[in-house]
């Protein structure tokens, strides 16, 4: 595996408190890449 690649990362259920805190953590690891944020409606 490539050290350099990034990962793409989907985050499920993104509303409120902690998927904030989980958005802001992955955007600042250098390892993940967003690639897209889902909620339920």
């Amino acid at each position: 595996m490539n050290m350099s690649a990034r990962i793409p990362t989907l985050i499920l259920g993104g509303t409120g408190y902690v998927a904030g805190e989980v958005l802001r953590l992955v955007l600042a690891h250098p390892h993940f890449e967003l690639a897209g944020v889902m909620r339920h409606t």
